[in-house]
């Protein structure tokens, strides 16, 4: 039987045998930490709908949704390395299945991949003056390391732009998104398959030294399906 040639083939095929490969041929199980293709149909949809063109993902894994997000790309008419992945745990936890995935598909040459942990690599990226249209978190769900995560997205995103956050559902990821649209403009616009859907303010919000919301006190945007 020949390899499936598009996105939504190969994740159909991953999702009925419950793993994806790895480079040296290790199966690399789907659960728990793959998105579903609801989940990755919302990456790619939003990746066109805002005509993104430079894109960012913090936690490849094994690979489900940074080939949603290329793909995006792709159907933009886009080539070179416009997609960022970070992802110190590629080799060792995942086999290098992620990266195997996007050359399976074609789609290694949007990947500009970095085998770091992206509370050291975003700030690396800020130094080089990026400018990023579309990001999306999936990376360390603690507290502080969404937190991290979107403080130099902060600096990284343009103004207008989006920052998509996976797991929504978490008390760790809600606290750390309600911090910037308490704090800093963020517009929490939905949140859909445990998806936030965040945008970035389209003025530079830059509060008083001593200012400071609660963020607790934030409400969110009501939950879309899933």
């Amino acid at each position: 039987m020949s390899p499936p040639t598009t996105v939504d083939a190969y994740v159909e095929a991953a999702e009925r045998s419950g793993y994806v490969m790895g480079d040296d041929d290790v199966p690399v199980s789907l659960h728990p930490v793959s998105i579903d293709r609801d989940q990755g149909d919302v990456l790619r949809r939003t990746v066109l709908t805002e005509g993104a063109e430079r894109t960012l993902e913090t936690g490849m894994a094994n690979g489900i949704s940074t080939l949603y997000l290329c793909d995006g790309l792709q159907r933009n008419g886009l080539t070179g390395p416009r997609h960022v992945v970070l992802d110190p745990q590629q080799a060792d936890q995942y086999h290098c299945a992620g990266l195997r995935a996007v050359r399976t598909l074609g789609l290694a040459g949007l990947v500009d991949f970095r085998p770091r942990d992206s509370s050291l690599e975003l700030p690396r990226l800020v130094d080089e003056g990026r400018s990023i249209d579309l990001a999306f978190v999936d990376g360390d769900h603690r507290f502080q390391g969404v937190f991290a995560d979107l403080h130099y997205l902060d600096r990284l995103v343009r103004l207008g732009g989006l920052v998509l956050v996976d797991d929504y559902d978490l008390p760790a990821v809600r606290d750390a998104i309600a911090y910037f649209t308490a704090n800093l403009g963020w517009i929490l616009e939905e949140v859909v398959h445990r998806i936030a859907v965040l945008r970035r303010p389209h003025r530079t919000c830059t509060p008083p030294w001593d200012a400071y919301v609660p963020f607790q006190a934030v409400t969110a945007a009501p939950s879309a399906a899933g």
